[in-house]
């Protein structure tokens, strides 16, 4: 029963108690007919305990009852008050976690809605009186912001719409006995929105002298220019606070230019924008840096000029490598039709590297004829007879030749891959390098780039090998003049019936070919249409198997076969 508001919690019942706290002890025999009662008052604020309950039993003995016509107290109505305290010292039990809530808001600069919803237990206390409180902690700088709000029940719903930052969110659940769970919960709300930079186009500046040997004299020139020297009002969308940098990391603000920058042009620079968040967006500008009081050593004339020349092991000239020039700012440029590059002069003295790339065109030069030469070597026919070759029949980049290497071509040559998963179309060796072991190519690591340390007076050559990954038999096409040699290979004739096919119909369809005992390999593409489809490939007198076809856009046919 419930009194003054507040009720017997669980597990205080009297078929909930041991003996012989559970109910009164009747000595009765077979004449005897007793009938107990109770009536439970309860308390909720007690010293010393969580609510006390005050348990009244009344016995009867209705035969007694019937005898004397009613109850007379002493003689067949008893009554006894029990005195039950409950103490508890264990809190209420969270049923749900508290992850941290990471989101990133790039519709708007508004806040996120979050569902945020807490529930709790106790065994001693009944989920409606048990009372609850959260607060809210913004930016998580130890101050409540936010409530707290408290009510009664075991279940808190703190879920709203909370504002861009990294927040604290504070739990309570409270017992009846005075005992609290307390669990906290972060919120990282961020927006995805960059700041937009927004960059001066192009500067220039004058060099100022400066005394580099500590000797009084000036003898050089120098110049810092800051971040802030090239914004022309960055902003940021939604008013987050930002910083300005000449680097991705934010801590990099000015830049010093030399006499080694004087006469370069347009020197490129990137100005970074980067928010509290951790967004960071960047715009391209560029400096000039003039010597107009000639305080650089020989008026900032710069004397030492990189250049070089990239062909294949057979001098064809490869058009469009990439050629990076590290330790410097200058942009990269591409090899032109003579395999060529040259950048423009710089000081000697300077130490820099010079990497070559190039990553497009993978089946240039590649076909079933390769796989043809590679499959010779592997079963000890005809060696390849280059280090080159070998490096270029390497295609999954495992320093080895093997058949591995044969499935990776196939499947460029079939159009099942665009590129090769673990190499690039091209790879470079520089020219001054010589294998130790020309049988073995990977007995040492061959250096893929030329190492200018220091750049000399004069012109600075740096040439490179290039080998298209794949291409054994040399008939890539490295530039716009290339002269693909021509093939002595022989024409095969496939033959295969005419017949008539119904929609829906799955039919075998033999293959001919008139002599194919001394054919080492063949490749060919077949368009069948958008209304057929390939459903399996079944070898006859050739060993094929479906590993040497390809299925294309659902309508066109590719084959790639070579002798085992």
């Amino acid at each position: 029963m419930t009194i003054m508001g507040w009720s017997a919690a669980e597990g205080t019942e009297p078929e909930d108690l041991e003996y012989p706290y559970n109910e009164p002890v009747i000595n009765e025999d077979e004449c005897d007919l007793i009938g107990v009662t109770h009536e439970d008052v309860v308390f909720p604020i007690v010293d010393g305990a969580c609510f006390k309950i005050l348990r009244t039993w009344k016995v009867i003995e209705w035969c007694l009852y019937e005898q004397y016509g009613g109850i007379v107290e002493g003689i067949n109505y008893w009554e006894h008050t029990q005195v039950i305290k409950v103490v508890n010292q264990f809190g209420p039990d969270f049923l749900t976690d508290q992850p941290t809530i990471d989101r990133c808001n790039d519709f708007d600069c508004g806040g996120i809605p979050l569902e945020l919803i807490q529930r709790a237990e106790d065994d001693c206390t009944p989920d409606e009186l048990l009372q609850w409180s959260y607060a809210v902690d913004l930016n998580n700088n130890n101050t409540i912001d936010l409530g707290p709000y408290t009510n009664i029940g075991s279940v808190i719903d703190a879920s709203g719409t909370y504002p861009l930052g990294n927040h604290r969110i504070i739990y309570t659940f409270e017992d009846r006995c005075g005992n609290r769970t307390v669990r906290e919960q972060l919120l990282f709300l961020r927006s995805c929105k960059a700041p937009v930079p927004v960059c001066i186009h192009g500067l220039s500046t004058d060099i100022m002298a400066v005394d580099t040997d500590g000797d009084g004299i000036e003898d050089s020139g120098m110049i810092t220019i800051w971040a802030s020297d090239f914004d022309a009002s960055s902003y940021h969308p939604c008013g987050l606070p930002f910083e300005l940098s000449l680097s991705p990391d934010v801590n990099v603000k000015s830049r010093t230019f030399t006499c080694a920058d004087v006469d370069q042009g347009q020197v490129p620079v990137n100005l970074y924008v980067t928010d509290a968040l951790g967004n960071q967006a960047y715009c391209e500008t560029y400096i000039i840096i003039q010597d107009n009081n000639d305080v650089c050593p020989e008026g900032g004339t710069l004397t030492g000029t990189i250049t070089g020349n990239i062909s294949t092991e057979t001098s064809e000239n490869v058009l469009g490598v990439e050629v990076e020039i590290a330790g410097s700012s200058l942009l990269p440029i591409n090899t032109n039709q003579t395999g060529t590059y040259t950048f423009p002069a710089m000081p000697i003295g300077g130490n820099y590297v010079i990497n070559p790339g190039k990553n497009n065109d993978y089946k240039n030069g590649v076909s079933t004829l390769d796989l043809v030469e590679i499959q010779k070597h592997l079963l000890g026919i005809k060696d390849l007879p280059s280090p080159y070759k070998m490096l270029a029949a390497d295609a999954n980049n495992s320093e080895s030749i093997t058949a591995i290497d044969l499935i990776e071509l196939r499947k460029l040559i079939l159009g099942i891959y665009s590129e090769l998963p673990n190499n690039s179309s091209w790879r470079f060796v520089d020219k001054t390098y010589s294998f130790p072991d020309p049988y073995n190519p990977w007995m040492q690591d061959w250096p893929e780039n030329h190492i200018l340390n220091p750049l000399a007076l004069g012109m600075n050559h740096a040439d490179f090998f290039g080998i298209k990954i794949g291409d054994v038999n040399n008939t890539v096409k490295a530039n716009a003049q290339s002269i693909l040699p021509r093939g002595s290979g022989q024409v095969l004739d496939l033959v295969i019936d005419d017949r008539t096919v119904s929609a829906g119909e799955t039919f075998e369809l033999p293959v001919y070919a008139a002599d194919s005992k001394s054919l080492e390999g063949m490749q060919f593409t077949f368009d069948l249409g958008k209304e057929m489809q390939l459903v399996s490939v079944k070898a006859g007198a050739m060993d094929v198997t479906e590993d040497n076809f390809g299925w294309l856009q659902n309508r066109t046919l590719t084959s790639s076969w070579n002798k085992g």
